[in-house]
């Protein structure tokens, strides 16, 4: 279902529908940037269908959990916020990060992926509500 909405993206997302049909080949192994691709993607038609159950969830990307742990070690470290003050991290609070992003307001999840040595990723589904 998820391949079907992007090789029939209205447009003309030739890169995407390439890089989305080799995604099918069994042979090829998936990467990170096959996967930021795919949620990059959907971001933005969950951005143009602006259904009750899209406005639900926010989408972040890798770098989310980067940017987490720079705060963590700034942190202990330190004893202080890193010298970007989280400003990056209020980005993706506000929807402005990452492209395609929405606020984290009006949301009940997110979907925050993760990716791990050894070529293993997760997607978490975090409810923000509770």
């Amino acid at each position: 279902m998820l391949y079907s909405a992007y090789l029939d993206d209205s447009r003309g997302n030739v890169y995407g529908r390439d890089m989305l049909k080799s995604l099918m080949d069994p042979t090829k192994d998936l990467n990170i940037t096959h996967i930021e691709l795919e949620l990059k993607l959907l971001r933005q038609r969950m951005n143009e269908d602006c259904t009750l159950v899209n406005k639900k969830y926010a989408i972040l990307d890798f770098q989310f959990e980067e940017e987490c742990c720079q705060q963590m070690r700034w942190h202990m470290e330190y004893n202080q916020t890193s010298e970007s003050d989280g400003t990056r991290l209020q980005d993706y609070v506000n929807g402005t990060l990452p492209i395609a992003g929405r606020s984290w307001m009006g949301c009940k999840y997110l979907l925050i992926p993760s990716a791990y040595p050894g070529n293993e990723c997760y997607l978490f589904l975090v409810n923000i509500r509770e």
